[in-house]
C-alpha cells in the first residue's frame, strides 16, 4: 500500500467523525484489494457499529486474507454478532 494511503486509512481509523464510515464502507467492495483491506482494517479500529455490521453482511464473500483479519479483532466484534444472531 501507497504512504498515502496507509495514511489515509490510519486518519479514518482514528477520526471521531462518523462520516468516515461513509468514506470506507464503499472500499470494502473496491476492485482493488488493497482498498478492501485498508477500508476493513479502518473499520475495524474504529470499532465502529454500522462498520461491523456491514462486515458481518459481507463475511460469506471474504477471502481468507480478510477473514483472517477479521478474527484478529473478533473481540470487538461481539455487538455485530449478537445483532447478527438475534
Amino acid at each position: 500500500m501507497t504512504p498515502g494511503l496507509t495514511t489515509t486509512f490510519a486518519l479514518l481509523a482514528k477520526t471521531k467523525n462518523e462520516a468516515a464510515d461513509e468514506v470506507l464502507l464503499p472500499g470494502l467492495e473496491s476492485d482493488r484489494s488493497e482498498l478492501r483491506i485498508g477500508a476493513l482494517r479502518a473499520l475495524l479500529e474504529r470499532h465502529s457499529e454500522a462498520g461491523h455490521r456491514e462486515i458481518v453482511n459481507q463475511w460469506h464473500n471474504y477471502d481468507d486474507e480478510r477473514r483472517t483479519l477479521v478474527k484478529e479483532f473478533r473481540g470487538s466484534m461481539t455487538a455485530a454478532l449478537r445483532h447478527a444472531v438475534l
